[in-house]
């Protein structure tokens, strides 16, 4: 094999090595910036659905999930880009606000579609402020709402179902005999969901159904 052979065949081998690199490169680079845009345009998104009425009096409950979100990890950030949904509004919501949480829980099913006139008469029933009630409730209410989301907002919709979830079964250990009533299974949501969300490595414990 003459010099100019062993040349043009080592310069091939180093054209192929620099291509292989390359596309290495670029693809990691390409990973990289997803999973950091992913991560960071997440905690900013927006929900919006439609719901008619909501509850009037929300607050009265908005401080504690907040802070049972907080414990968990949930900063402000992210309660802004979940959170306020306000009780005198109509049509889409556009939930952004520094407020907090307040009134997710309180948005039971049954008062989603009520007239202002049938919902204050429904108001009057004491039960709608009691915690465990509204919490429940209000998760329920987001997984019959899914499908007016956008595929955007699922990610945010398995967040507050594992809030919920590892609550309940870390806290009270088990669910409240209502939830059972209402069918509520927060482990229906598929684990594998969890590990794009921005906040899934703050649910450690592996669910089990």
């Amino acid at each position: 094999m003459t010099n100019k052979e062993k040349e043009l065949e080592q310069k091939v081998k180093i054209e192929k090595w620099l291509l292989i690199t390359s596309i290495i490169f670029i693809t990691l680079i390409i990973g990289i910036g997803f999973t950091i845009y992913w991560n960071w345009w997440i905690s900013e998104r927006k929900i919006q659905f439609m719901i008619s009425e909501l509850p009037q009096k929300p607050e009265k409950v908005a401080q504690s999930f907040m802070k049972w979100l907080k414990y968990y990890g949930h900063d402000d950030r992210w309660l802004e880009a979940f959170s306020l949904l306000h009780s005198e509004s109509d049509g889409i919501i556009k939930a952004k606000s520094r407020k907090g949480c307040k009134g997710l829980m309180m948005i039971a099913r049954k008062t989603a579609g009520y007239t202002r006139e049938r919902l204050r008469k429904y108001m009057r029933d004491t039960s709608i402020y009691n915690i465990d009630f509204n919490l429940a409730s209000g998760f329920l209410h987001l997984r019959n709402l899914k499908l007016h989301w956008t595929k955007d907002d699922w990610l945010l919709t398995i967040e507050v179902y594992n809030t919920g979830w590892y609550y309940y079964n870390n806290k009270k250990k088990r669910a409240p005999a209502h939830m059972k009533r209402y069918g509520i299974n927060y482990a229906d949501f598929s684990i594998k969901w969890k590990k794009y969300s921005s906040f899934w490595n703050l649910f450690k414990k592996e669910v089990k159904k």
